[in-house]
């Protein structure tokens, strides 16, 4: 199925006749670093939760 110049200059109208992507924030390396290590936005510590990190710590006290 073909698109008609029609229905091609709507699609441009529509989104504006252009992609919007998402542009990550400019960190240096040394924020990059803090933020694996510690996520503010998120509270992660690298990369899990705290209750995650419990239930991890949990279930190696078992074994």
């Amino acid at each position: 199925m073909a698109i008609t110049k029609q229905q091609q200059q709507n699609d441009e109208k529509d989104n504006g006749g252009e992609f919007q992507f998402y542009t990550p924030e400019q960190l240096t390396r040394w924020e990059r670093f803090r933020r694996a290590i510690y996520d503010p936005n998120t509270n992660q510590i690298l990369g899990r939760t705290p209750k995650s990190w419990g239930f991890e710590l949990e279930l190696k006290e078992e074994n």
